[in-house]
């Protein structure tokens, strides 16, 4: 008989504590985005933009170097890396045997 009313009452503390605990640490309401519509060119950051892809526009880049002799006559001097054609085991999660 004492056993169900501990029961009982250490249910009912449970289910207080998980109201009350989620009533305190319920997650904040999302917040809320308004969509406004900008006409180009009407702020300032805009208007900068676009006046750097105006500039950007205007770039030529001399590709004349890539048939100059010098660029021609560079060598590669990278070591040669050699990787296995067997690298580790097929199942890394089987036990060693």
């Amino acid at each position: 008989m004492k056993t169900n009313i501990l029961t009982i009452i250490l249910v009912i503390a449970v289910l207080v504590f998980g109201y009350v605990g989620y009533g305190y640490f319920k997650p904040a309401p999302a917040l809320s985005v308004e969509k406004t519509s900008s006409v180009a060119g009407s702020s300032t950051e805009t208007r900068a933009l676009l006046d750097a892809l105006s500039i950007m526009q205007g770039l030529r880049i001399d590709t004349g170097f890539f048939n100059s002799p010098v660029y021609k006559n560079l060598k590669d001097l990278s070591p040669e890396v050699s990787i296995p054609s067997v690298r580790g085991r097929t199942n890394p999660f089987l036990p060693l045997q």
